[in-house]
């Protein structure tokens, strides 16, 4: 299921008049997936890129991975949660490139993905976008 229909459903549950106006008043928009990833590609996934890129032994390789397993994405207005979800599909590819690095590196070892929902934090006044927003992540 794409996650762009939690969006959609968030939306339709203000279609009333009354609904258009808090709408309005709260600046609730869903946000296309074309549009988010025109933010997301150059601040994460090129971001982390170029640091994996950079990186030339085993070593800073692994160090990023750790780092990468430690990294927060804050969503201050997250409604149903489709920015953050796009947000981890493009942090699990980046670590899938990182860990096809590391593994021709050091073929013996196995490496694990450590990249999970967890790191990815959604707030809103809506309580119904929060739960969207989590559904959208499980």
């Amino acid at each position: 299921m794409r996650p762009s229909i939690f969006g959609n459903i968030f939306e339709g549950t203000f279609q009333s008049d009354e609904g258009k106006k808090k709408r309005h008043a709260h600046g609730i928009h869903f946000t296309s997936e074309g549009d988010i990833k025109r933010i997301v590609l150059p601040t994460i996934a090129d971001y982390w890129r170029d640091r994996i890129n950079s990186a030339h032994t085993l070593t800073e390789l692994q160090a990023l991975h750790q780092e990468l397993s430690e990294y927060k994405i804050p969503d201050p207005a997250c409604g149903s949660g489709n920015f953050l979800y796009l947000d981890y599909q493009e942090l699990k590819s980046v670590e899938f490139d990182l860990l096809q690095r590391l593994q021709n590196l050091d073929p013996m070892r196995g490496y694990m993905s450590l990249v999970t929902p967890q790191q990815f934090f959604g707030m809103d006044i809506n309580s119904l976008a929060v739960e969207l927003a989590k559904v959208t992540l499980i």
